[in-house]
């Protein structure tokens, strides 16, 4: 007699119901997100050493890449992002800067 054992994650549950070609980009995805969580952690590494106007750069365009690599997984899995990107993305739009105000020109002659 077969017993059923009940998925709790809600990813690995949407996975089954993935066609083979969507559950090959979900693993070239995951594999990506690795790769960025690397660049992440080395690039945190050169911030640390150079400071943020040096190194920060590559810093940023990791974290981007990596929000986009969750967003096409989340999206391809009919699935909520993951709590710890969610804070990632909470924390980045609350540090976004206001756009910048048009300059006053009526006082420079």
């Amino acid at each position: 007699m077969s017993t059923a054992i009940p998925i709790k994650s809600p990813r690995l549950a949407a996975l089954r119901r993935l066609s083979r070609l969507d559950t090959a980009r979900f693993l070239i995805l995951i594999v990506q997100v690795q790769w960025h969580n690397r660049r992440m952690k080395a690039a945190n590494r050169r911030v640390d050493l150079y400071g943020f106007g040096i190194a920060g750069f590559d810093l940023a365009q990791a974290v981007l890449q990596w929000l986009t690599a969750h967003k096409a997984i989340s999206k391809l899995l009919d699935a909520p992002e993951p709590v710890h990107v969610a804070k990632v993305r909470q924390a980045l739009s609350a540090q976004s800067p206001a756009p910048p105000k048009p300059a006053d020109t009526r006082t420079h002659g």
